[in-house]
């Protein structure tokens, strides 16, 4: 028998490579760093006073709040902003300097992040470069404090930095082993967007820049033209070099789109100016520093959604997406509370966290517990920005804690109090408004729909936008141009009947809206991720033949057509029944009951239980002449855990016109659909806790008109 002999010698030998080794490891550890650069640019002195931007310099404020919840120390962190005390001006020199200082400094295992904020443009790029560094016949184009005018020698807008500047830049940091969070809020068209005043949106004119006709001619021309029917152009994409560090990219807008900065959030006497991208996107990670860059950029589309805007359409890519900038799992929304002197209890989190008034979290012996192990409860009572406070309450057999108890401890977030109330702007009136206009004033002035806010016409922050015109009165959202006609024409109301009609009529409308808005807000909250064993599959079949393609859940809108299938098929391999429902969201704030219909069972049994819903048929034109719809519209699929002896959960009721009983008993989720779906005065605020875990998938579409 081999025998191995242990020296004291050979022992401390030994013990000192072991030191060693771990010596190399911490000071590797060390030796990985956060780097972070935010660029703010508000002002233009090139530019007239209407291009002028507020919100950039407060968008670089809140995203190093962001950071700071994500761990990055502000010794970390450079800023190129105007209007930011010890900032230096955001020119095109220091910005290019500051990109390549991170590339020198950069090693394997750095993590970068990289943040724009400003206006964004396009300009015609060079024929050598079409069909490789661009394939629309432009480039975009990111505008510094000292950007200039188109200079035809050199055929750029003077010290604009192109998309490609950029790329490059990014990929050598990424060479040099370091991960890169690439962040862009700007646009990249050159489209006017309509709105008021007090919205002003991140983009320039091609024309504002110098840049003649002929050449934005040219370059259309020039571009490579795509058959591809969902075809998304991401500008700022770096190169996909697999033997380069991972990325995330995040853009507030598609190459075709611009997108808005304006006063945030709408209700708050005290909102200053953002970006909407960038406030939405500070919110995600406020609530979520451990998610996953993919969950993070879903719950920007998901606040999106929730609002009612349909667009800008963000955009996020790069083979980071599922990976996090912690690199830790997903952790609990939880926070320490703290007792002030008057005796009140505070938390650090707010509105940014998500966190609002009536929202409940349990207090927790450690920050590792089970929910189950809860001391007690609290209710935020009041919500700031960042911070909120709260009061304990007696909740699920517990008793109401002492100030002393709650100091020091740990709460966690058990029940959101999701925000139903729908912010609707009136019509534009002018000084002098003729007959109809004070007609439809009196109208709407006697319409009650319990939960709207209404506001005026010159607010941004609205889910809803009121226009009256040519005899109608219009429903739609700020930032979609006001359609009249066709499958796309947004919802209306002829105003020239009877008052009351048109009041009831109206009435109906916004019901209708104040259901679709605040059901896609409750579904913001039930999403906690996939059930155990439960697999969600759906497919596209274009046309309705073939075997179709698989649908992502993440990604920008599917684009589709008249005559285009869903297939459904859900598979439950757990241990647990499951329930599930399938709505259907059009651009009209109708919802559709999908599944079940007619009786039939929506229950999957554990082990083997599968469930195959009749095809979904996209419809844009039916066949007795009356139009379709088509926009904007959303498929959403609900799976909720049961027990066996619960009654079948089932959710179509959402679909009903008038309210009716809830389907499914007293269950929880059933009941805060039924207050979102159903607004009653008496249900203002509620909060209902979401007991059952549940699984959500909400599948944007861009239905396309016709054939």
């Amino acid at each position: 028998m081999l025998k191995r002999v242990f020296t004291v010698q050979r022992l401390r030998n030994a013990f000192a490579v072991v030191i060693i080794s771990l010596c190399g490891l911490a000071t590797s550890a060390v030796q990985a760093r956060d780097i972070a650069l935010l660029v703010g640019v508000s002002a233009y002195p090139s530019l007239p006073e209407h291009r002028q931007l507020r919100g950039p310099m407060n968008d670089v404020k809140l995203m190093r709040t962001a950071l700071e919840k994500l761990g990055i120390k502000n010794r970390e962190v450079t800023v190129l902003a105007d209007g930011t005390t010890a900032a230096a001006p955001p020119t095109r020199a220091a910005i290019l300097a500051q990109l390549d200082r991170i590339t020198a400094q950069a090693g394997s295992g750095d993590r970068v992040l990289l943040y724009f904020a400003g206006h964004g443009s396009r300009q015609p790029a060079k024929p050598e470069d079409i069909g490789k560094r661009s394939f629309d016949g432009f480039d975009a184009i990111f505008l510094p404090r000292d950007v200039g005018r188109w200079d035809g020698s050199i055929r750029a807008v003077q010290n604009a930095i192109v998309n490609h500047e950029f790329r490059q830049r990014i990929d050598a940091i990424r060479a040099k082993g370091a991960f890169v969070w690439a962040i862009f809020d700007s646009c990249h068209s050159a489209y006017m967007a309509r709105g008021p005043q007090e919205m002003r949106v991140r983009s320039v004119e091609a024309a504002e820049l110098g840049i003649p006709d002929p050449e934005i001619a040219a370059a259309q021309a020039r571009g490579v033209t795509s058959r591809g029917l969902n075809k998304t152009a991401v500008p700022l994409e770096p190169d996909g070099d697999n033997s380069l560090a991972g990325y995330a990219a995040f853009f507030a807008a598609q190459s075709t789109e611009t997108t808005p900065e304006y006063l945030l959030p709408g209700d708050d006497p005290k909102a200053t100016q953002h970006g909407l991208f960038t406030f939405h996107l500070a919110r995600a990670i406020l609530s979520a520093p451990d998610a996953s860059f993919r969950r993070l950029g879903d719950q920007v589309l998901q606040l999106y959604a929730q609002n009612g805007r349909t667009s800008p359409t963000p955009a996020f890519a790069g083979p980071g997406l599922d990976g996090s900038w912690s690199g830790a799992a997903p952790g609990e929304r939880q926070w320490r509370l703290a007792r002030r002197e008057d005796g009140s209890i505070t938390m650090p989190a707010g509105s940014m966290h998500l966190i609002g008034k009536g929202s409940i979290l349990a207090i927790l012996p450690k920050a590792v517990a089970r929910d189950d192990a809860a001391l007690g409860y609290v209710e935020v009572v009041s919500a700031q920005s960042f911070t909120s406070t709260v009061k304990p309450v007696r909740r699920a057999g517990k008793p109401e804690l002492s100030g002393a108890a709650l100091h020091g401890a740990v709460a966690r977030l058990v029940a959101p109090a999701v925000p139903l109330t729908v912010r609707v702007s009136k019509p534009f009136l002018p000084r002098n408004p003729s007959t109809d206009e004070r007609r439809i004033q009196r109208i709407l002035d006697a319409v009650n729909v319990p939960q709207v806010a209404w506001t005026g016409a010159s607010d941004v922050d609205v889910n809803v936008r009121l226009i009256l015109e040519d005899g109608r009165l219009w429903f739609t959202q700020t930032d979609v141009p006001l359609v009249k006609e066709g499958p796309m024409a947004a919802a209306s109301v002829a105003i020239n009947g009877d008052e009351t009609w048109v009041r009831n009529e109206a009435q109906v409308v916004l019901n209708r809206a104040v259901k679709a808005l605040n059901v896609l807000r409750v579904v913001g909250e039930l999403e906690r991720g996939p059930l155990d064993g439960l697999a969600l599959e759906v497919r596209l079949r274009r046309g309705g033949a073939g075997p179709g393609e698989p649908v992502a859940t993440e990604g920008p809108p599917l684009a589709v057509r008249d005559g285009d299938e869903f297939d459904i098929t859900v598979r439950n391999t757990g241990s647990r029944h499951a329930d599930l429902t399938v709505l259907y969201f059009d651009s009209r704030y109708n919802i559709g009951a999908m599944f079940p219909m007619g009786g039939e069972l929506n229950r999957l049994s554990p082990g083997t239980g599968m469930l195959r819903p009749a095809p979904i048929k996209i419809v844009t034109a039916s066949g007795d002449g009356t139009p379709g719809t088509a926009g904007r519209e959303r498929l959403l699929l609900i799976a909720v855990e049961a027990q066996p002896n619960q009654p079948n959960l089932d959710l179509t009721f959402l679909a009903d016109p008038v309210r009716r009983g809830v389907r499914g008993g007293e269950r929880d989720i059933a009941m805060l659909f039924e207050s979102a779906g159903f607004p009653l005065p008496s249900v203002r605020g509620a909060v209902v806790p979401l007991l059952e875990r549940s699984s959500v998938r909400l599948i944007e579409l861009d239905v396309k008109p016709g054939q």
